[in-house]
C-alpha cells in the first residue's frame, strides 16, 4: 500500500512540485515505511518550499538523531523551538 501511495504522490509532485503538503505526505509515508533519507529529503523539500513549517523542523530532527546526525538535529530542534517561541529556561506561563 505504501509503494502505490508513493508512486501516486511523486506524480503529483511531477505535476505540482511547488506544493510543499504533497512532499509532506510523501515524507511521512517514507518515514512509515522506514525509508529515512528518502523522508528526510521530502521534509527538506517542504522547508524549502515553506521554511516556517513548525512541525517538519520537529519532525526532521527526529530523524536526524535516530540516523546519528546530532548537530543537525540541535540545529532542526532549535529552529523548531524558535518559531514555537520557546526558549531555553523559559516556562509557560499560566493565566
Amino acid at each position: 500500500m505504501a509503494d502505490n501511495a508513493i508512486k501516486i504522490l511523486k506524480r503529483a509532485i511531477e505535476i505540482n512540485p511547488k506544493y510543499s503538503t504533497l512532499h509532506l505526505v510523501l515524507a511521512r509515508v517514507y518515514e512509515q515505511k522506514g525509508s529515512l533519507d528518502d523522508a528526510m529529503y521530502e521534509y527538506s523539500m517542504v522547508l524549502e518550499l515553506n521554511p516556517e513549517t513548525i512541525d517538519v523542523h520537529n519532525a526532521l530532527g527526529a530523524l536526524y538523531e535516530k540516523k546519528g546526525m546530532t548537530e543537525e538535529a540541535r540545529k532542526s530542534f532549535a529552529q523548531y523551538e524558535k518559531l514555537m517561541g520557546i526558549s531555553k529556561g523559559s516556562q509557560p506561563k499560566n493565566p
